[in-house]
């Protein structure tokens, strides 16, 4: 499975399809390497998130779509430099529900140090442009403009243990009030342990806004990271543990819970208050109108009857 790096990211998947498939990577001229990949996927919106009155019930199926290409420089060098473009788009089938879809663009940079074979850092820059094609506020159609600044590392303590980090300083500006900049920050912090035996054991935190939507299943070792609405105005807090084992040659299981705490903001002069996110813009007639704690247990068995 080849996950998008950059693209739109899925919170709240139940019963998801999904077709990702690594269309091109190679390496050329020694130092150089190319990747080209796609990703779609598809599932019934949580009922929770049809939040729509009057059409909460509904059968609404949430897709996704994802394309991604990057160049690397410095393939077996300490030092390599990664640039790379992503578009994404996010629909609903129930009409009522059109002011969340959504196109995504992306463009990112970033160096990384490799300390040893074991340890890395990386620097970078990514800039996210996304269009709300049915919202519109005060007749201006929305659009999110975000500036990321980021930190990443990833530490194979030994053989058996892995820690992941991302710390990201983000400024957000939007069409429906463009003299207006959101500065927070967000991030998450990742721990893997293998120990012998057929389990593997993962803990995750985060803290994301609704713009930091992912399928942690694949990129990290947590469970759902919580509301999978699309919006301007919340952000999570998450906290997450998972089990996982390969049983046999063909059945799989895996376990998980996380807690989600969700902040949002409403503001009846701007429509969105984000102060909450952080540092910056702050309403003076706005306040707190929905706090959300949830809690999610899952478990998942996997057979695969057939080996390619």
């Amino acid at each position: 499975f080849f996950q998008a790096e950059d693209g739109i990211r899925d919170v709240a998947v139940t019963g998801v399809q999904t077709c990702a498939l690594p269309i091109f990577a190679t390496g050329f001229l020694r130092d150089w390497q190319f990747d080209l990949s796609s990703a779609q996927s598809q599932a019934l919106n949580p009922i929770q998130n049809n939040n729509v009155q009057g059409a909460r019930v509904v059968r609404n199926l949430r897709t996704t779509r994802d394309g991604n290409v990057s160049v690397r420089y410095g393939v077996d060098a300490d030092w390599s430099i990664t640039v790379g473009l992503n578009h994404n788009t996010l629909s609903f089938s129930d009409d009522s529900y059109a002011y969340q879809q959504q196109r995504q663009d992306a463009r990112f940079a970033r160096v990384n140090y490799y300390v040893t074979d074991k340890l890395y850092y990386g620097l970078g820059t990514r800039y996210v442009r996304t269009n709300f094609p049915d919202r519109y506020i005060d007749g201006i159609q929305e659009v999110q403009r975000d500036q990321n600044i980021e930190l990443t590392a990833d530490w194979d303590v030994s053989g058996l243990s892995k820690f992941s980090g991302l710390l990201s300083r983000r400024r957000s500006v939007y069409a429906s009030d463009n003299t207006r900049a959101v500065r927070g920050w967000n991030g998450k912090l990742d721990w893997t342990y293998t120990p012998r035996g057929l389990w593997t054991y993962g803990l995750g935190v985060s803290r994301t806004t609704a713009a930091d939507r992912q399928t942690d299943s694949y990129v990290y070792s947590g469970s759902n990271l919580g509301s999978g609405n699309v919006g301007t105005n919340n952000l999570s807090t998450t906290y997450t543990a998972s089990a996982a084992a390969a049983l046999t040659g063909k059945t799989s299981v895996r376990l998980n819970y996380s807690l989600v705490k969700t902040r949002y903001a409403y503001s009846n002069v701007y429509g969105y208050d984000l102060s909450i996110l952080g540092l910056g813009y702050q309403s003076g007639n706005s306040g707190i109108y929905n706090n959300a704690i949830r809690h999610t247990l899952g478990a998942t068995v996997v057979y695969v009857p057939t080996r390619s």
